[in-house]
């Protein structure tokens, strides 16, 4: 029976902006602190177009005005302007102002323009030397920003398939103990994907169930932190899956729960109705007692009519093989 492997390995899923503010406290009326003033109040609302407009006036005040460009990267960064943000970024680097380049908001701001640009070994490195100003600051913004840092530097090890580095990271964005849910339902991605590489073979299998165990526990952890993480139940259906090599019927219909919990949750992913088809189908086909086969059969072909109203050609092909239209 053919499963269907869903990695949902969402890389950089969202990005937190820290926003670094140069924040003009000086009772002056330059024109530069006037307009970054606004921008800031903009920004704190809400409002980076508008953040961006104060922002830019402030550098046309004063092209040397390092601080107005970290801001307005900042704004640009939040409407996903990535390539403006990484060009106000290195303007700062050129106006060479050390102050802001060595605050590891800037650094993270930074990276994450660079990931959105495909720039993963500059983004390393710029998280690398954030992770570097921030070791010893035990405050709580600074473990939010390490967290974020850790999880996102994880996340490029993960989309490079450098898993087990990308597992060492997520580790420690854990380990500051602040909005862990990501670096669980990441690390689950890490540890799934070495266990679908070392289940096929019966040299490695054992370490394959070993990682389909961590990325078990990785995937309810983050489920832990949020009951709402539908991938999360998705993903841990699948991890439950790959485990059941001896095609146990009861580990499959703790995956099915799993599948119907990701359901619930988000009633319009078709690969979730996929997932679970697929497990019922292995059930169907091992189980004995004529009248629980009928019912699982009756089950399973309700899922695959439900993936195919959503326009899944894999559940269309099936239902015309197997004459269930």
């Amino acid at each position: 029976m053919k499963l269907l492997i869903i990695g949902y390995i969402v890389t950089f899923l969202s990005i937190t902006v820290t926003a670094y503010s140069q924040q003009t406290q000086a009772p002056d009326d330059k024109k530069e602190h006037i307009a970054h003033r606004a921008g800031d109040k903009k920004m704190k609302s809400g409002d980076p177009a508008g953040a961006l407009v104060e922002y830019t006036k402030a550098v046309q005040a004063n092209s040397k005005y390092a601080p107005g460009y970290a801001s307005r990267g900042i704004a640009y960064l939040a409407q996903s302007k990535f390539e403006d943000a990484i060009r106000d970024f290195n303007k700062v680097e050129e106006l060479k102002n050390s102050e802001i380049m060595n605050d590891p908001r800037f650094l993270y701001n930074f990276g994450s323009a660079l990931v959105r640009t495909n720039n993963q070994q500059e983004a390393l490195e710029k998280y690398s030397r954030a992770i570097a100003l921030i070791t010893g600051k035990p405050d709580s913004d600074h473990k939010n920003l390490l967290t974020d840092i850790y999880t996102n530097r994880g996340q490029i090890y993960l989309s490079t398939e450098q898993y087990e580095m990308a597992i060492a990271n997520f580790d420690s964005a854990i380990s500051t103990k602040q909005r862990v849910e990501m670096p669980h339902f990441y690390s689950g991605n890490a540890y799934y994907a070495l266990a679908t590489k070392a289940i096929v073979s019966e040299e490695t299998k054992s370490k394959g169930l070993e990682y389909s165990k961590k990325s078990i526990d990785s995937y309810t952890s983050a489920i832990t932190s949020n009951s709402k993480n539908y991938f999360a139940f998705n993903n841990r259906g699948m991890a439950k899956i790959i485990s059941n090599v001896d095609h146990t019927i009861e580990v499959n219909k703790s995956a099915i729960e799993d599948f119907k919990s990701a359901i619930a949750l988000k009633g319009n992913e078709r690969d979730f109705y996929l997932n679970a088809a697929f497990a019922l189908e292995d059930i169907v086909y091992r189980i004995d007692d004529e009248y629980l086969r009928k019912s699982y059969k009756s089950e399973m072909i309700g899922f695959y009519k439900k993936a195919a109203d959503m326009d899944s050609d894999v559940a269309k092909e099936w239902l015309k093989a197997n004459n269930s239209n």
